[in-house]
């Protein structure tokens, strides 16, 4: 047994110390590089390098439509907006133990341009308009899609889309592509 106990505190002293927190007259740890900056890799990442994309042969074939380096405007298009109101009435607008699904699908399918899952019993999500609880979206950039689109709501109770209780209410509404003024009901 001793002889394990040695070995046990041979091998934690191995590890070095254990890391402390930084007091305030420590200095700051190395700033992460980002190697697509100009220069080889110089300069800390910050919020305004990132997402920048190198002009170089390499990423010609990723730059965004009429860039410097891709001025024919071929590759990635940009998406469309999406936003307005989802109005819940009756049980569902008071209800807070459930999700609210809302995305924007082509038409007569299910695959999302863009999602979200709206935890209803956040406090904050919504308003109450009488009997009506009012859900504000916003997407500012859903995948790009050539033909119809739907606004898809689902009031879900158990937080997955895909199961099926009761309670439970999909709505499907035809909407214009780009329209930022929806304002549907599910009933």
């Amino acid at each position: 047994m001793k002889l394990f106990l040695t070995i046990l505190a041979l091998s934690l002293t191995a590890c070095g110390e254990p890391p402390k927190p930084l007091d305030e007259g420590d200095a700051p740890p190395q700033a992460v590089q980002n190697p697509h900056r100009e220069g080889g890799g110089a300069g800390p990442l910050d919020a305004g390098s990132l997402g920048e994309m190198p002009q170089d042969s390499t990423h010609a074939a990723f730059a965004s439509p009429g860039s410097a380096s891709n001025p024919h405007g071929s590759g990635a298009v940009a998406g469309e907006a999406y936003g307005g109101v989802v109005r819940l009435t009756g049980e569902r607008a008071t209800r807070r133990d459930a999700y609210l699904f809302v995305s924007v699908v082509p038409a007569g399918t299910s695959m999302p341009l863009c999602f979200d899952r709206l935890d209803l019993s956040e406090e904050s999500l919504g308003e109450m308009d009488g009997d009506v609880r009012i859900v504000p979206f916003s997407y500012t950039s859903c995948a790009p899609h050539d033909g119809d689109v739907e606004l898809k709501v689902q009031f879900d109770i158990d937080g997955y889309v895909e199961t099926k209780q009761e309670g439970s209410l999909v709505g499907r509404f035809p909407v214009e592509r780009g329209d930022t003024q929806i304002d549907v009901t599910l009933e």
